[in-house]
């Protein structure tokens, strides 16, 4: 290297880094088996539990997939969702909602603002088929049991 060549950073994603996903949730439970969940399967995770905080944290952290709750604290997810889409920086990074909210209307309008949507409890077959969908097959294969969160 010559001493005066300018030096650039390694972008962050390479092929030796594990996907990273932001996980929106304001229910310490739920983060906790979600972020259980995508380590066991390989990501990397990141928690907040409020929109305000999630802007923040994607923008310094450039997840790969975010998982976003619609009722959190200080924003909702929809509105965080909405503020994301109008960041350059993130305009391109799949967000996938999770509610309990599940009736068709809600659902159909959740979906245009999102990538995808997920009914609670998160079924892990589907969660897992978004993952792939969106990041790639990066899941190592776990039994479950069959259990929900």
């Amino acid at each position: 290297m010559q001493p005066n060549a300018p030096v650039y950073p390694i972008p962050a994603q390479t092929k030796n880094v594990k996907p990273l996903v932001l996980i929106v949730e304001n229910h310490e439970d739920s983060r906790f088996m979600l972020k259980t969940l995508l380590e066991i399967w390989g990501y990397r995770t990141a928690e907040s539990e409020d929109g305000d905080k999630s802007i923040e944290m994607a923008i310094s952290q450039c997840p790969n997939l975010i998982l976003m709750d619609v009722s959190i604290a200080k924003t909702d997810g929809l509105t965080t969702m909405r503020r994301m889409r109008e960041i350059d920086a993130l305009r391109s990074v799949p967000i996938v909602f999770i509610s309990g909210h599940a009736q068709p209307e809600f659902r159909t309008f959740a979906l245009t603002l999102g990538d995808a949507f997920l009914v609670k409890p998160v079924d892990f077959n589907q969660l897992e088929i978004i993952l792939n969908k969106f990041i790639g097959e990066n899941t190592v294969q776990a039994d479950l049991g069959g259990f929900t969160i």
